[in-house]
C-alpha cells in the first residue's frame, strides 16, 4: 500500500476519484506509514480539498510526533504547491 501511494504522487493526470482513494486511505488506514505516505502523495498532487486541510490540522494537534511532522510538511508542500502556481499565473498573465 506504501508503493502504491509513493507511485500515484508523481500522476499528475490522477483524477478525483483517484485523489479522494487516497484521502480515504490517508484518514483510515490501519498503518501509520500508509497514512503518512498518502498524505504526501496528496500533497504533492496539490490537493487542497477542504477535507483534507481539516485533516491535516488535526493532525497538527495531535499527539503523534510522526503524525504532526507529516501533516505540517504535506501543509506545507500544499502552500509551496499554491504559491508556485500563483506566480506562474501572474508571469503568463504579463
Amino acid at each position: 500500500r506504501v508503493a502504491a501511494a509513493i507511485a500515484l504522487k508523481s500522476r499528475p493526470d490522477l483524477d478525483r476519484s483517484g485523489r479522494n482513494c487516497l484521502l480515504q486511505t490517508y484518514l483510515n488506514d490501519a498503518e501509520l506509514k500508509v497514512r503518512n505516505t498518502a498524505a504526501i502523495a496528496l500533497a504533492n498532487l496539490g490537493d487542497s480539498s477542504s477535507e483534507f486541510q481539516c485533516a491535516l490540522q488535526q493532525a497538527v494537534a495531535g499527539e503523534d510526533e510522526q503524525v504532526r511532522k507529516t501533516a505540517m510538511k504535506a501543509l506545507d508542500l500544499i502552500k509551496k504547491r499554491s504559491a508556485s502556481a500563483e506566480n506562474q499565473s501572474r508571469q503568463s498573465g504579463s
